[in-house]
């Protein structure tokens, strides 16, 4: 998406540059740690942050910026300085732009990169900066959760809509959607029934598992096992459900499992399982008045 189009729908949220508000953009805060990429979860203030190499050659730091959003399938910013970017859309398209994505919920360590950047002093001063940064920046916030991610509204139904997509099959399947020959899983279009309108209002696109195009660039495997922002059918409850944008956070690559997983002969909690007993147990030959 270009920066036009994003700054455009988050206008009046977020004070995102525009001609109309780049003086108050310039007032919202701004993460001064560059390069780094910015990757927007649907049309919330939600952004995931990540930090790129400085040492290397601008053309070469636009290419992972270019994987990250190919992968991801995600809308990516990369940040190269106060007034200098590149945005990058779903299907790579890139944008150059004087206009920086600034203020946001910020998260970083969510999304891997396809290659982890070099240690160094100079990237781990910086990390510390994000993670001050952070901290600073959702100090106030308190608890909460967030819920849904602004993309799950649809698109407003027409006189066809409602003539052609209401009214449900025997088995109470919304008649617009049809099984898929490649995964099996049911796809199309519906009414959204939700809300207390007397009639549906919108239609919601449902999406089967061949769908799915979100990847983590560092594994290649799904973020989510199905398609981000979007809706699917589920047969044994017979109800569309939604994948919110933020659901990719969960994805672990194999070898962060590998990692979490003990080794062979230790518990979970990382003890020999014959080592020594857990406090309180009594130990062998000892009676429980002994211990």
């Amino acid at each position: 998406m270009s920066p036009h189009k994003w700054s455009r729908t988050h206008r009046l949220r977020h004070g995102l540059r525009t001609k109309r508000s780049r003086s108050l953009a310039r007032l919202l805060p701004l993460f001064d740690g560059f390069p780094y990429l910015v990757t927007r979860i649907g049309h919330i203030a939600l952004r995931h942050i990540a930090l790129l190499p400085a040492d290397r050659r601008v053309e070469e730091i636009r290419a992972i910026a270019r994987r990250q959003a190919l992968a991801n399938r995600l809308e990516t910013c990369l940040v190269l300085g106060r007034r200098r970017s590149v945005y990058v859309d779903v299907h790579g398209a890139e944008t150059p732009s004087r206009d920086v994505p600034a203020g946001g919920l910020l998260i970083s360590g969510k999304l891997r990169l396809a290659e982890e950047p070099a240690e160094s002093v100079e990237l781990r001063r910086r990390a510390a900066a994000l993670t001050a940064w952070i901290e600073a920046q959702t100090a106030g916030l308190g608890g909460g959760y967030i819920v849904g991610d602004g993309l799950d509204h649809g698109r407003p139904a027409t006189a066809r809509d409602l003539a052609h997509l209401d009214g449900t099959d025997p088995d109470g399947t919304p008649c617009g959607l049809a099984r898929c020959p490649t995964c099996g899983e049911l796809a199309g279009e519906m009414l959204d029934r939700r809300g207390d309108e007397p009639s549906p209002t919108a239609v919601l696109r449902v999406h089967c598992r061949c769908d799915d195009w979100n990847r983590c660039a560092r594994c290649g495997e799904s973020l989510k096992g199905r398609r981000l922002s979007a809706w699917y059918w589920d047969e044994p409850d017979r109800q569309a459900w939604y994948v919110p944008g933020f659901s990719a956070f969960g994805h672990r690559c194999p070898d962060e499992q590998e990692a979490d997983e003990p080794k062979a002969g230790e518990s979970e909690a990382g003890e020999s399982e014959a080592g020594e007993p857990e406090a309180g147990e009594p130990k062998a030959g000892e009676s429980e008045a002994d211990a």
